[in-house]
């Protein structure tokens, strides 16, 4: 774990960023480079039909079939249930609202606040819906992380 912070911190000191509090830095495999804060608001996002998210995966690591992905959800509209086949991590940036859980039937079984510094883990083909109750747009950072399929 050390040996990443300190590479974390020499990658940004070479590169003349500065790191702040809250801030999503990615440091980038190879070249030394750093995706800063600004890039990742840039990144290309895909409208996903009838879900009412947008989509955009901004780097992957192809060996290890890993990807790092950001989504928004518009200020008061409302997610539908859905799950990934994989492990997911979810960072929430900035948003309030109500995460819903389902059962396989997609029947609501439960709901739990999320807020911005929020980190959610969900499991391989976990139901999820979201409802956004803040006039500030649900944006978070994800990552979808391979694992056994059982």
């Amino acid at each position: 774990m050390r040996r990443i912070a300190f590479a974390a911190a020499m990658t940004l000191a070479m590169t003349g960023g500065t790191a702040m509090a809250g801030e999503t830095f990615i440091l980038k495999y190879g070249d030394g480079g750093v995706l800063t804060p600004e890039a990742l608001a840039a990144v290309e996002m895909q409208a996903i039909e009838g879900m009412n998210f947008s989509y955009g995966v901004f780097t992957e690591l192809p060996d290890a079939g890993v990807t790092f992905a950001r989504g928004v959800v518009p200020a008061g509209k409302e997610v539908p249930a859905h799950a990934g086949p994989n492990l997911y991590a979810v960072y929430v940036e900035s948003g309030t609202g109500q995460l819903t859980l389902f059962n396989e039937a997609q029947e609501p079984t439960g709901t739990m606040p999320y807020a911005p510094g929020t980190l959610l883990i969900f499991p391989p083909n976990a139901q999820h819906g979201w409802i956004v109750e803040s006039d500030e747009d649900f944006v978070w950072f994800g990552i979808d992380l391979p694992g056994k399929q059982e």
